[in-house]
């Protein structure tokens, strides 16, 4: 490493790791690890964060680094049980129409999923090199999922017919009356900006950050994660007669995340610990 910087200090992280990757490749392992992480390290620098496998007691403590970040409309589903191995993800692919029309006839609410995933440091791969199993969750060509994060945008479920039902006089305003109120009024009168953890996209793997320092690292690189998703929410917002105010408060209140529920530097044992891990709303 020394000689590759010394021959240049500007060379590209990715030079580190493909240099590192060489050397595993010859069997010189654990100098390639370094050489690995280094790039990794000088390119995205690392997170410390505590991954647990569901079901599973032991917790590896190690860096992660390369945050991304997933966008899908709605809150994707399981078509059995979360836990049982052939349960399959399903409403992944939803259109903003879709979820809109969805929203409207009282069938979801209205919100908005981000999935983040991490690179695995040489470090914690060889944490886990003897359990097969968790090896195989991080060891993915696009990262593996450390937690989601859902984002609701309205306190109101139940659908648009519902909210002209006129509960003193036991009827429903209908299409065309002039106290009837649109998808438009639904929207207005009901927003907000709720957001939670959650670990709903993937079964097996999740994890949290094993320090503050961490954690207000992910806060400030959110804005970053967030940006190449914002035309999409604004689509979503259109349809529903929202506009750049609301966008900017949804951004407003991943600046309002508490960064004490994003991280845990207390001893930790057990198996399951999303349930400890992942306590509701982030703000």
């Amino acid at each position: 490493m020394k000689h590759l910087k010394h021959f240049n200090e500007e060379i590209n992280p990715l030079t580190y790791i493909r240099a590192g990757r060489t050397l595993k490749h010859y069997g010189k392992t654990t100098k390639g690890n370094k050489l690995v992480d280094y790039g990794y390290e000088k390119g995205h620098g690392f997170y410390n964060a505590h991954i647990q496998y569901a079901g599973q007691t032991a917790v590896y403590t190690s860096k992660i680094t390369n945050p991304t970040c997933k966008f899908y409309y709605g809150v994707p589903e399981w078509d059995g049980p979360q836990s049982n191995v052939n349960s399959k993800l399903i409403n992944t692919d939803l259109t903003e129409e879709q979820l809109v029309s969805d929203w409207k006839n009282g069938n979801t609410d209205l919100s908005f999923t981000l999935e983040f995933r991490f690179t695995p440091s040489e470090e914690l791969k060889s944490k886990v090199i003897d359990n097969e199993t968790i090896t195989k969750s991080i060891d993915h060509y696009y990262g593996f999922h450390l937690f989601t994060i859902i984002v609701n945008l309205s306190d109101w479920s139940d659908g648009l017919r519902y909210y002209n039902y006129i509960e003193d006089e036991d009827e429903y305003v209908e299409p065309g009356d002039k106290d009837y109120l649109d998808v438009t009024d639904m929207y207005q009168n009901t927003k907000m900006v709720d957001i939670r953890l959650d670990r709903i996209m993937d079964k097996n793997i999740y994890g949290i950050f094993a320090d503050r320092q961490s954690a207000r690292k992910f806060i400030l690189n959110l804005p970053s994660l967030l940006n190449p998703h914002k035309e999409k929410i604004m689509d979503l917002l259109s349809i529903i007669g929202g506009g750049g105010d609301e966008v900017e408060d949804i951004f407003d209140s991943f600046n309002k995340i508490r960064i004490n529920a994003l991280y845990q530097d207390e001893n930790i044992k057990g198996s399951n610990l999303y349930k400890n891990w992942y306590r509701g709303r982030l703000t």
